[in-house]
């Protein structure tokens, strides 16, 4: 859903469901995985995949505790249900060679990365110009010890 197509009174009611369903979860631990060159993009996948999941659900169930399934979008990529989470490393809107990037990150050997997921952000997303941005940013805390911090 894109925060221009929500009223304050909805902004603020899945802020308030999401967080509330999100205090029951503990907190995540989550490593990267090595990276990949796609058509597209330089990316690091995330798992497990499963807990991942599970919290995706839990914000997405806050969600639809507010809104109606037929106001929410898919971006590019989540038409379907499958779910590959990933920290973007670059992104590419043109075509080019990619020997080059291939030969430059074979010599990059970075191990997995440990990362602990403690919060979620909901964003005030929005592309112009094909450049996705986002403000506003609101932290809810992943687990009742956060809710302090």
């Amino acid at each position: 859903v894109f925060t221009d197509e929500l009223t304050p009174e909805e902004r603020a009611a899945i802020e308030a469901e999401v967080l509330g369903r999100l205090a029951e979860v503990s907190p995540l631990t989550v490593h990267t995985g090595p990276e990949v060159l796609a058509s597209d993009s330089v990316y690091l996948p995330i798992g497990p995949l499963e807990p991942l999941a599970e919290l995706r659900a839990v914000i997405r169930a806050g969600i639809l505790a507010v809104l109606d399934e037929s106001r929410l979008y898919a971006l590019p990529g989540q038409e379907t249900d499958v779910f590959e989470p990933h920290v973007s490393i670059a992104y590419c809107n043109a075509d080019g060679p990619s020997d080059p990037l291939r030969e430059r990150l074979a010599r990059v050997d970075v191990g997995p990365v440990e990362l602990r997921i403690k919060h979620v952000s909901l964003l005030s997303l929005r592309n112009d110009d094909h450049k996705w941005s986002w403000s506003d940013e609101v932290r809810i805390p992943v687990g009742r010890n956060q809710l302090g911090e």
